[in-house]
């Protein structure tokens, strides 16, 4: 007898002890673990999310840099570092606010 005649008699046993009417091996479905799957999609989120962090830095970074190197007036310089830092660093607000 063939594995596959056994296992097909072995669910024919669990149907009928379930109280089924029939067995039908193409009824039967495939019980699939998806843990492994959802888990790598949540790694691949958090990865994608600190990519874009990382590229909206690097891009605020390159602005700044070709702000500093056209202009080296004092002013415009102090200017063009606290507009880059306010978009690089997260705004902290008091708890009271």
């Amino acid at each position: 007898m063939s594995a596959q005649m056994r296992l097909s008699l072995d669910l024919e046993q669990v149907f009928t002890r379930l109280g089924l009417k029939q067995f039908s091996p193409l009824a039967c479905g495939v019980a699939q673990d998806v843990t492994s799957r959802k888990t790598a999609e949540a790694e691949i989120a958090k990865h994608w999310a600190a990519a874009e962090a990382a590229r909206a830095e690097a891009d605020a970074l390159r602005k700044a840099t070709l702000t500093l190197t056209e202009n080296l007036r004092m002013d415009a310089l102090l200017d063009t570092l606290l507009q880059t830092l306010r978009t690089i660093v997260p705004t902290i607000r008091p708890a009271s606010c």
